[in-house]
């Protein structure tokens, strides 16, 4: 299907979220690597909001070995940073998922770390071998379901447009915080991000 699309449309970007197993990493991995210059935000999901495991053993090592290194941006949260890098401080994960061949990293702390991120929550932007910026805005009162699929869906719509990666990601951030402020409940779970927020749509 994705040959299919790639060789029919002009597709201008591309995001990829949950990698199950090395098998599907290497179907993304043989599909891509004939298009090396089509942006890739790859959100990198180990485990579900409500706390299951949804990648086998293999699929980690192989999501490092043959998608980092195409992903032009890499947008886990702090705890997938982690379990990619075995850091523990945000910077060095930061510095250790840029040494594995993408080209940005926007790390994500929705999960609090300490008495220090009880009010707001930090994002760090990493590139060029280096941190690039801190993004800090209030943290919202509830939990949230698809918050990171948001951002790095977001910021693949950018990319297709033509904006630069940290140009990309910093709207990106304001657009998903804005679809979490007026996120909705559906039923008695997580509540969902109103991603039609500023625009003139129905609920």
């Amino acid at each position: 299907q994705a040959r299919a699309v790639l060789a029919d449309m002009p597709v201008a970007a591309v995001k990829v979220g949950l990698v199950p197993d090395a098998a599907v990493a290497a179907a993304i991995h043989d599909v891509l690597r004939g298009h090396p210059r089509l942006p890739m935000v790859l959100d990198p999901i180990v485990r579900a909001g409500a706390g299951g495991e949804l990648q086998d053993a293999g699929a980690a090592k192989a999501m490092r070995e043959l998608l980092f290194p195409m992903a032009t941006v890499l947008t886990p949260n702090t705890i997938e940073a982690r379990f990619f890098t075995a850091a523990a401080a945000p910077d060095a994960c930061g510095m250790a998922l840029l040494e594995s061949g993408c080209d940005y990293v926007l790390l994500t702390g929705g999960h609090a770390d300490g008495p220090k991120d009880k009010d707001m929550v930090t994002n760090r932007l990493y590139g060029d071998g280096r941190r690039l910026k801190c993004f800090r805005r209030p943290r919202l009162p509830h939990a949230y379901h698809g918050s990171g699929c948001t951002l790095a869906a977001a910021a693949a719509g950018l990319l297709a447009r033509g904006a630069a990666p940290p140009a990309a990601l910093a709207t990106a951030q304001q657009y998903t915080w804005d679809t979490l402020k007026n996120a909705f409940a559906v039923g008695r779970g997580q509540l969902l991000p109103n991603r039609f927020c500023g625009f003139d749509a129905p609920r």
